[in-house]
């Protein structure tokens, strides 16, 4: 059980935090569109507030609304957006920030006037804060962990001032409209906040199973690019990496024997396969039968800086690594992968030998999309080294011992041999007399033979 439930807890804390990416993207827009309203609100309340205070002019009443609104709420959504901390805190800052700015407003003629024995003007402005309410709940839509804090901050710095400034104005029938009008539209905001919220985060939740059941069939590269907005990872790319190409021998004769069993065991032994090539951050290229084709350095290749004059000499050492760290990836695969498939071999007890075969070859390949829009695209991995790999693996067939042994081979070429660590598990095979199907130019390979019951170790 513990497995499900520790896939059950990332799905829920990816949600949380695509939910809270979401709330601070609203908290940023609604502050641009408030830092337009506040900001013109000068220009379009003057008649109101000159109804209650005759002396105020238009630019009395237009220039604290700009300065001391419109641009503070502005650049509260530039503030929020860039500051480097985390997303809850984001958000109760940003109600912090957003509650003091309100507060700050209300001073500029509003709260005076009520206090100078004119309350009912708390009357005309009370609609508009019951929609501010509804504006912050709605569009912000803090999650259920952060609705207390959040409404407690908001209460706090706003609407406790403003039901104190309805009290002190002097006017009972004007303090008991605010009192209950405030606290009905906070405590029906947050409702309206939550569900608001709930909505959002179903949403999420959806986008994110269908990207999860995507993956399964696409792999992580497409999924993305199509469910995350990620088009570059389609881009065509040329690169250099490497192919390994894995073969499971005798195949059609243990199906044809063992039946179901052998279904059985063939899925066992693909699950097998995507656990591995994922724990070393490798992609399956293609499956053809029981034979996959599989590559390391290419789908993680990033963007090219070759143009850029002066890094010459830096970019041939970052190649160099980032070959080598495919390189290990790709050896430490095959050793991880067989070790493994020889422990599944053991468990299904066939009574017969069974074994893989397999080829590594490193050079430069394309990357990207091939078909026809209209009639099905495929996202696939294209050179000379695809077709070399599966030359080498079936190479592996001909070497000795490789019959009916139990012990799976692996054949390195020479091009895949340059960044390998440990050659003390290889031995060297001349290919003159006999020579590679189509690449009668590669004179020597590297093989490693895996034997059963030996975890993780080889002989030559």
């Amino acid at each position: 059980m513990q497995k499900p439930l520790r896939v059950l807890s990332k799905i829920e804390d990816r949600i949380e935090s695509v939910v809270l990416d979401n709330t601070i993207e609203r908290a940023v827009l609604l502050s641009y569109v408030l830092a337009g309203l506040f900001g013109t609100y000068g220009f379009t309340s003057i008649h109101f507030i000159q109804r209650f205070s005759p002396g105020v002019t238009l630019w009395a009443n237009t220039w604290p609304r700009v300065l001391l609104s419109g641009l503070p709420f502005f650049i509260l959504g530039k503030f929020i957006r860039k500051v480097s901390i985390d997303n809850h805190r984001k958000v109760l800052l940003w109600i912090m920030c957003f509650a003091s700015i309100l507060h700050l407003t209300a001073w500029i003629h509003i709260w005076p006037i009520a206090l100078h024995g004119k309350s009912e003007i708390l009357t005309y402005v009370n609609g508009p804060n019951v929609y501010l309410f509804a504006l912050i709940y709605a569009g912000v839509a803090p999650s259920k962990r952060l609705l207390i804090p959040f409404s407690g901050i908001l209460f706090a710095i706003f609407v406790l001032p403003l039901i104190l400034v309805a009290y002190f104005s002097g006017d009972p029938v004007v303090f008991k409209l605010v009192l209950s009008d405030a606290i009905s539209a906070l405590a029906g905001a947050m409702i309206l906040g939550r569900a608001v919220e709930e909505l959002h985060r179903r949403v999420v939740k959806l986008e994110l199973e269908k990207g999860q059941r995507a993956t399964q069939f696409l792999g992580p590269v497409i999924s993305k690019a199509i469910f995350e907005d990620e088009l570059g990872r389609l881009e065509t790319v040329r690169c250099r990496g490497f192919i390994v190409t894995l073969d499971v021998r005798e195949s059609t004769e243990f199906q044809q024997i063992f039946g179901q069993r052998w279904l059985d065991f063939r899925r066992d032994y693909f699950s097998l396969m995507s656990q591995t090539v994922n724990k070393w951050d490798g992609y399956i290229q293609k499956t053809i039968g029981d034979c996959h084709v599989l590559n390391f350095g290419v789908i993680d290749y990033g963007v090219s800086l070759l143009d850029i004059p002066g890094l010459e000499w830096d970019l041939k050492k970052v190649e160099d690594m980032r070959l080598q760290r495919a390189s290990n990836a790709a050896f430490g695969f095959l050793d991880d992968l067989i070790a493994a498939f020889q422990d599944l071999v053991k468990h299904y007890d066939f009574g017969r030998p069974l074994s893989l075969g397999a080829g590594v070859d490193k050079g430069w390949v394309q990357r990207g999309v091939q078909g026809h829009e209209s009639f099905g695209l495929e996202f696939d991995v294209n050179g000379d080294p695809v077709n070399c790999s599966n030359r080498l693996q079936e190479y592996s067939k001909h070497l000795p011992g490789a019959g009916k042994s139990d012990h799976s081979l692996l054949v390195v070429s020479p091009f895949a041999s340059d960044y390998l660590r440990d050659l003390a598990s290889f031995v060297r095979i001349s290919t003159i007399e006999n020579s590679i199907r189509n690449y009668h130019g590669i004179k020597w390979v590297l093989v490693k033979r895996y034997v059963p019951g030996m975890s993780r170790k080889a002989v030559a």
